[in-house]
């Protein structure tokens, strides 16, 4: 039995709309990451349960260590407390705190941006996965990720319901 190694995925394009090919990098583990929604989805359940001490991938010292804000106030000249998804106002171990209450990370490359983050008290998450440069924020702004990002929020507390 032969079975198929093809992997689909979106179109990637460039903020000015450019068409970019499929491409891999060099430096592939710090992106590159080709998944599926509900593999995302699965691992974001997992991050929210590492966080309330009830993970199974990795022992709850593991998390406590992966979740501990390595950065404190002296190691920045400033910080954007206003910013409620800014994972670098606090950064941990490969994730971020944000000011407001979100832990999670975002990041980008060639034709992608993506945002996964999880309200602390909540114990809600979201993730975002774009196929076009996500650029700055005034950029991101532009293109309405924020209100889409925010619009989530309605959903949320419907579900608390």
């Amino acid at each position: 039995m032969i079975l198929s190694t093809t992997i689909y995925h979106s179109r990637l394009y460039r903020n000015d709309n450019t068409f970019l090919p499929f491409y891999t990098a060099i430096t592939y583990p710090d992106g590159m990451l080709i998944s599926s929604g509900s593999d995302i989805a699965k691992y974001l359940v997992e991050l929210i349960k590492g966080y309330s001490g009830e993970g199974t991938l990795l022992s709850k010292e593991s998390y406590e260590e992966l979740f501990t804000e390595q950065l404190g106030t002296q190691h920045f000249e400033s910080r954007n407390a206003d910013h409620p998804y800014n994972g670098d106002y606090s950064p941990a171990i490969f994730i971020g705190h944000s000011a407001l209450g979100y832990v999670g990370h975002s990041g980008g490359d060639a034709g992608v941006g993506t945002w996964m983050y999880f309200d602390k008290e909540k114990k809600t998450g979201r993730y975002i996965v774009i196929n076009t440069d996500m650029g700055n924020d005034e950029r991101a702004k532009e293109l309405e990720y924020y209100a889409i990002w925010d619009l989530m929020n309605k959903y949320f507390d419907k579900l608390s319901l």
